[in-house]
């Protein structure tokens, strides 16, 4: 792929093309950039219409066999904690409801966006992988102590959060790598600086673009174009880039996985307020957080 198409300019704080296209058309176009699977595509388009039952998401789950051991699996896990296993897909459905299967279905998609071998490259996207599971892990469980309505909507937040990473490697791999090169020589200049280096943009801003591009829910793209500032959120979603930005920051000091984009490890005592998180509550969440990454890779591994 030649480079030289891909330089940006930034204008009013949106990343465009020189040659006019926004980045939304030049990452739909970008050859092998990582898709979502036609079935969790569905999903998402059918979870937008109000009209839509159980049977519907049936119709589409039980005919892909990954995605309905993937349910069952999540269903019986102790993300539920039911007092029996459940063995059937449709009672799975009703059990978990739309928002759950749709969350369920691009979670399970995002293992091999994230883990897709790119020949020649010396970045092991696994670590960024682990680095999102612990996110995730962590968004959860504060979410419950939020009192966050739906938990497991953050989990998925946290999942996709750095998915930015995943279009500026595929984007352009050399100089990706070099950004991460020079990323390890600079450990005090915040990552976002350097991407605006080599990028012109941010992760956020990529990330925030191929939600759009895969037709992603709203507050996931909040999530991804705003969780390093949390207070630039929308007011609708700041609740839920918020918990994400503070689970960040915990996978972050805990070591887990490629954190190098977190800035700061210290968190505002305002928003830790405003989410209802006592120190002692983050110290437990942090704490808990190893095992609760060893459980969740294997429910969403492929």
């Amino acid at each position: 792929m030649p480079h030289t198409t891909h330089d940006q300019l930034v204008t009013d704080g949106t990343m465009v093309e020189q040659n006019g296209e926004s980045l939304d058309e030049a990452l739909a176009k970008l050859p092998g950039l990582p898709t979502l699977p036609q079935t969790a595509l569905e999903i998402l388009a059918l979870a937008k219409n109000p009209d839509a039952v159980a049977d519907d998401y049936y119709q589409l789950i039980s005919v892909d066999p990954a995605l309905s051991m993937r349910v069952l699996k999540v269903v019986n896990s102790s993300f539920y904690g039911l007092s029996r296993q459940i063995d059937s897909i449709r009672q799975a459905i009703v059990l978990l409801g739309p928002n759950a299967v749709r969350n369920i279905a691009v979670a399970s998609s995002m293992h091999k966006v994230f883990c897709a071998q790119r020949p020649g490259m010396c970045f092991d996207p696994q670590s960024l992988w682990t680095h999102s599971v612990a996110v995730a892990t962590a968004s959860r469980r504060i979410a419950v102590h939020a009192g966050f309505p739906e938990p497991e909507t953050a989990f998925l937040a946290g999942l996709i959060h750095d998915v930015g990473m995943i279009a500026e490697l595929q984007w352009d791999g050399p100089k990706f790598m070099t950004l991460l090169r020079m990323a390890a020589d600079e450990p005090d200049t915040p990552f976002r600086e350097l991407e605006a280096r080599y990028f012109g943009g941010s992760h956020e801003e990529f990330g925030a673009a191929l939600c759009r591009v895969w037709k992603l829910p709203e507050h996931l793209e909040a999530v991804a174009a705003s969780h390093h500032r949390p207070e630039d959120g929308s007011d609708s979603h700041r609740i839920l880039v918020g918990i994400v930005h503070v689970a960040d920051v915990l996978a972050a000091r805990s070591g887990i996985g490629y954190a190098r984009t977190v800035e700061s490890e210290d968190l505002e005592p305002e928003l830790l307020g405003k989410l209802g998180l006592t120190p002692e509550t983050v110290e437990t969440i942090q704490e808990e957080l190893p095992e609760g990454v060893s459980e969740n890779r294997e429910l969403f591994e492929v």
